[in-house]
């Protein structure tokens, strides 16, 4: 009787390490994730595991603080562009209110690069260096100034 009930008990360990029933190794590993609730919608509750999310940080240098260098020709003003719409030149990015200023931009960049690398006009011309608010701006011959 011994022998049949540890032949019982060594079946039973091996079928659950092959995987014939289901993986409690790998639901006691899950069970020490903590899961955070990230959200609720008509019931459907959403979780993520705490820790899986990763973190990329990245250092962009924004010209104007993100408002748009065409706009400034083609409206007359300051508009903010969109983080989505952007393009690069000279190591900075620009960010454009829509698609047809970054072709534009992209066309002829120098023409929408503000004067002094984008640093407040009025300081660097008196031999000092601030920054610029990008609302406060004017075009001389074809050229932006902050």
């Amino acid at each position: 009787m011994n022998n049949l009930i540890d032949s019982l008990a060594a079946t039973t360990l091996a079928v659950v390490g092959a995987g014939a029933v289901p993986n409690l190794v790998v639901a006691s590993e899950k069970a020490l994730l903590i899961p955070v609730q990230l959200g609720r919608t008509g019931g459907l509750i959403v979780f993520a595991e705490k820790g899986t999310e990763r973190q990329y940080s990245a250092q962009i240098n924004v010209m104007l603080r993100g408002y748009d260098p065409v706009a400034y020709f083609k409206q007359g003003k300051a508009v903010r562009g969109k983080r989505f719409i952007w393009s690069t030149y000279n190591g900075v990015t620009y960010f454009f209110v829509s698609k047809a200023d970054k072709t534009e931009f992209d066309r002829n960049p120098k023409k929408f690069e503000p004067q002094y690398g984008g640093f407040c006009a009025y300081r660097m011309s008196n031999g000092g260096k601030e920054h610029s608010d990008p609302k406060l701006f004017f075009i001389h011959q074809g050229k932006l100034y902050v």
